[in-house]
């Protein structure tokens, strides 16, 4: 009896296939592969659906694609004190410096921001064509 995995006319043409790795493993794969080829990035972008609280979650958009955000306690606390009472809002253009990796947990690709500040307009495009059909 073959299974799904063999060649029925010739099993011994069939090269023995890799073993298979867990979850675990794929996903400490994509996070090095994430740190090692991109590194460390500026990103620019238009602030979209903040949650500042200790932690800031945010994304980032510039119309054509999305990246979620994470910015950890202690970068917000440097940043609150490099800044002084400037918080991100709704439709703001940032530029953010941080790291590209994967979440294993959520199985999601995340930038894990280090710093953050404003970018040119206040508003970014979006916003404005946003406010402007108001």
């Amino acid at each position: 009896m073959t299974d799904l995995f063999t060649n029925a006319e010739n099993p011994a043409a069939v090269p023995e296939p890799p073993k298979p790795i867990t979850v675990s493993e794929v996903s400490k794969k994509i996070d090095g592969l994430l740190d090692s080829r991109i590194g460390q990035v500026d990103v620019v972008g238009q602030m979209n659906s903040p949650k500042l609280g200790n932690h800031w979650y945010f994304s980032l958009t510039d119309g054509d694609s999305k990246i979620d955000c994470a910015m950890w306690a202690s970068n917000v606390s440097k940043h609150k004190g490099a800044r002084g009472d400037w918080m991100p809002k709704q439709g703001d253009q940032v530029v953010v410096r941080g790291r590209v990796g994967h979440y294993s947990k959520f199985g999601k690709t995340q930038l894990y921001v280090e710093k953050i500040k404003r970018y040119g307009e206040t508003k970014g495009k979006l916003q404005q064509e946003y406010e402007a059909l108001l």
